[in-house]
C-alpha cells in the first residue's frame, strides 16, 4: 500500500523517473501489482509496464534525456506573407 508521503514524492518526479518508480513498486508487489499501482498512482497500466521494461533492459535513454527523439509538439512551419 502506498503512503501519502510516497505519493507526494512520486508527484515531484519527471516522466522517466515516474515510470521507473511505478514499475519498481509493481514488481515489488508481484501478481496484480500493475493494476494496484495504476489505481493508487492514477497512471495508465501501459506506462507502468513500460517502466518495468526500461528497468529490466540494458538499453534506455541517456540519463539527461526524458523523452525519445522526435517526441513533443512539432514545430510550426514558416509561411510566407500573402
Amino acid at each position: 500500500m502506498i503512503q501519502d508521503l510516497e505519493i507526494t514524492f512520486f508527484n515531484r518526479l519527471n516522466e522517466k523517473q515516474k515510470r521507473a518508480y511505478a514499475g519498481l513498486k509493481a514488481l515489488e508487489i508481484g501478481y496484480h501489482g500493475v493494476s494496484q499501482i495504476s489505481k493508487q498512482l492514477s497512471i495508465h497500466a501501459h506506462t507502468i509496464r513500460l517502466g518495468q521494461k526500461e528497468l529490466m533492459s540494458e538499453i534506455s535513454l541517456p540519463i539527461n534525456q526524458i523523452r525519445a527523439n522526435g517526441g513533443g509538439r512539432k514545430k510550426k512551419l514558416k509561411t510566407s506573407p500573402k
